[in-house]
């Protein structure tokens, strides 16, 4: 840490050089202008800021420490503790913010600065590493939608820091594989991935999971526990369904984020660990603020950074690479020669709302390998439920489209591919973006919606 080169963008109001030990490393640059920009396109490893009184200000100049210097770790530091004014320069991009108030601050601050320079390193790693999702790996998992390369941005970007996630979506959407990908591309690769499933747990017993207990602490407890988040220690702790865990045990989970710190069912001391926290939850947190069903402390501090999985019915486009992908991958398990979905099959898969997500299509995928056989899937080979559904998507009654009474003709001539995108999109907002419903009302099946907005650009 002695040769790192540090950048400091001081001010008048916390007057960082008398209150930290930046004096003692040899390779510092100091500024009171973080809008000047020279000094931003320095070559520096890290950047400690201080707070300005206004927050718009610190804003201001950290958007353009961020545009000037993309590559170094920043570290706010700032007078108090907010954990909504932390999410909001950790998610404007700051790596790290730092509470000059505390305790033991200098000591602190050394460790604040060490972990920061690690990540740094993580995010070299992260630069060679960033290719893997264009792998056939887990090319199934991103499919090839916006939203879902957004998804795989902020992995990475998450990856890069120690700030909580906070990660919302259906069941089925793939929030755990999102969490082992963010611990993967980390800093704590090596260490452990816990995974607790907070509605799994008998209520009750959901403290005990996490933090352990003592013996004799409550009945049945005949020996002492180590808790889970002791076996996180160095690692990630990943909680699925949050909002699933009891009021009380939420004050405690929220001490633990804030903190580190814990104590076990029936034990006086606490202990300490290094956790990173991942939450997931497929409510919205923020109905379950309002509902007095979540904390909304606990929220901030959880939701620095937040990502959301779309449903599967959301990107259509997806459903084809996604059915392809896993049939390759079942057939290679079970030594089968299926290569490809008829049109038909495929066009019931399309027009399938999908409630359970990409779980779902993995699990119809598979059971068509494993029951049968051949080289073509065809629309019989699908679980009797989607054949009923589309069964009934038949014989629904059909609407002839509304017509109104046409314009005048005009010399302007629109190309036909146009007139038939301006139709579709028409007909969507008349049905509030239901694409069956659309389908019935232009007298198409829904499929050819689907792919034809799967072609826009």
């Amino acid at each position: 840490m002695i040769e790192s080169r540090l950048l400091v963008l001081d001010n008048d109001e916390l007057k960082l050089g008398s209150r930290l030990p930046l004096s003692s490393f040899p390779n510092v640059s100091w500024h009171s202008n973080p809008e000047d920009v020279q000094a931003l396109h320095a070559e520096v490893d890290l950047i400690v800021m201080a707070e300005s009184e206004d927050p718009a200000v610190t804003s201001r100049h950290l958007a353009t420490v961020m545009t000037h210097s993309t590559v170094a770790p920043v570290i706010v530091v700032r007078q108090g503790q907010s954990a909504q004014r932390t999410a909001q320069l950790i998610q404007s991009g700051a790596t790290d913010v730092f509470d000059i108030s505390q305790e033991n601050a200098e000591a602190r601050f050394r460790q604040t600065l060490e972990h920061s320079l690690e990540v740094l390193d993580a995010r070299h790693r992260l630069e060679m590493r960033s290719s893997i999702f264009h792998d056939e790996e887990h090319q199934f998992f991103l499919g090839t939608r916006a939203s879902m390369a957004q998804v795989g941005k902020l992995i990475l970007q998450a990856a890069s820091t120690d700030a909580s996630v906070f990660i919302t979506g259906e069941n089925g959407t793939g929030k755990e594989v999102t969490a082992q990908l963010i611990h993967r591309f980390s800093g704590r690769a090596e260490q452990n991935f816990v995974p607790v499933n907070c509605a799994a747990i008998p209520t009750g017993l959901v403290e005990s999971e996490l933090f352990g207990h003592v013996k004799g602490s409550f009945t049945g407890a005949t020996n002492t526990r180590e808790g889970l988040a002791m076996d996180a220690d160095g690692g990630t702790l990943f909680l699925d369904e949050v909002g699933e865990m009891e009021f009380p045990v939420q004050a405690k989970l929220l001490r633990f984020a804030q903190f580190g710190t814990f104590t076990p069912v029936g034990g006086n001391e606490p202990r300490v660990v290094n956790t990173r926290l991942i939450s997931a939850t497929n409510r919205d947190p923020r109905v379950e603020v309002v509902n007095r069903q979540f904390r909304e402390d606990l929220f901030y501090r959880l939701n620095v950074i937040q990502i959301h999985m779309p449903p599967l019915r959301g990107r259509c486009e997806d459903i084809e690479k996604l059915a392809m992908r896993f049939l390759q991958e079942f057939c290679m398990e079970e030594n089968k020669k299926f290569n490809e979905f008829s049109p038909e099959t495929l066009e019931v898969l399309l027009d399938y709302p999908w409630p359970g997500n990409v779980r779902e299509l993995q699990n119809v995928v598979r059971n068509v390998v494993a029951l049968h056989d051949g080289s073509i899937v065809i629309p019989s080979m699908l679980p009797l439920y989607l054949i009923q559904y589309a069964l009934r998507r038949e014989l629904e009654p059909y609407e002839p489209p509304v017509r109104e009474m046409s314009e005048p003709p005009t010399d302007e001539i629109r190309p036909l591919d146009q007139l038939i995108d301006q139709a579709i999109e028409n007909a969507l907002e008349v049905c509030e973006g239901s694409v069956p419903k659309a389908a019935g009302r232009l007298g198409v099946n829904a499929s050819t919606i689907y792919r034809r907005r799967a072609r826009a650009p």
